[in-house]
């Protein structure tokens, strides 16, 4: 089974252009090869109303089933919520797509697919997850880090944690949710870097496929909050932040 988690906490023209730049670089027939779309809507506490039914609207179109818990769980926090609903197999795999992404290169999704249906056919397989390449991820010499494979796309394997935003996953590497180092946003490329480790698996870059950061920002009270948050500066989840801040 291939399954896709997105969870939602953003203003909604971020995501109106993510989810539009998605749809044009992915095919009929790739969005026909996810079995299951889960979509948690974390009801953004800023146009709260507004955001809720833009995802509503996208699951109808997306044919995505929509969770909604109670509070903002963190991005982390949404995806593990998500997971105990579909409950994966070891063999299964979970994209998880941030509704702010915005991939610039067609064929991503076939191309996350071949890396795993390439690793499948080793003895031991040891790739836990695929992302695509941002392009701020300037300071690497990619070349260095690209590994022979015998067939299907290239991929680079970096010697440390690094950023990590349009991925798909092994669900055995997700036994223990979606994990992070802070509570609500931030760290989780340490965290499941770590965990990926434990397992003897690695995670792995698509040099040929790229995304880049939206054109559309966030809206700046919540900019704020997750560098203040990922800091440590503020532990407070961001419904919490905006009433301080608007008072």
């Amino acid at each position: 089974m291939i399954y896709w988690i997105s969870v939602f906490h953003m203003r909604p023209e971020v995501i109106k252009s993510a989810f539009s730049q998605i749809r044009e670089m992915t095919t009929d027939a790739e969005r026909a090869r996810i079995d299951r779309m889960v979509f948690v809507d974390h009801h953004y506490p800023v146009r709260k109303a507004e955001c809720s039914k833009l995802v509503e609207e996208l699951g109808r179109y997306w044919k995505a089933e929509i969770y909604s818990p109670l509070t903002n769980l963190g991005g982390h926090g949404g995806v593990s919520f998500a997971l105990n609903y579909l409950k994966p197999t070891s063999n299964d795999l979970v994209f998880v797509v941030d509704p702010d992404s915005f991939p610039t290169s067609q064929g991503w999704v076939t191309a996350c697919l071949d890396a795993f249906a390439e690793d499948n056919k080793k003895p031991f397989q040891s790739l836990g997850s695929v992302s695509l390449t941002d392009e701020r991820l300037t300071h690497w010499d990619w070349p260095r880090y690209l590994e022979p494979q015998r067939s299907g796309p290239r991929l680079a394997f970096l010697p440390r944690a690094e950023m990590i935003n349009m991925s798909v996953w092994r669900a055995s590497v997700l036994k223990k949710g979606f994990l992070a180092n802070s509570q609500f946003y931030g760290h989780m490329e340490t965290a499941m870097w770590a965990e990926e480790q434990r397992k003897g698996m690695r995670h792995a870059y698509l040099v040929d496929y790229k995304e880049r950061t939206n054109p559309i920002p966030h809206d700046e009270i919540y900019t704020a909050w997750k560098h203040d948050h990922a800091r440590g500066d503020y532990p407070g989840n961001f419904d919490q932040y905006v009433k301080e801040k608007s008072a």
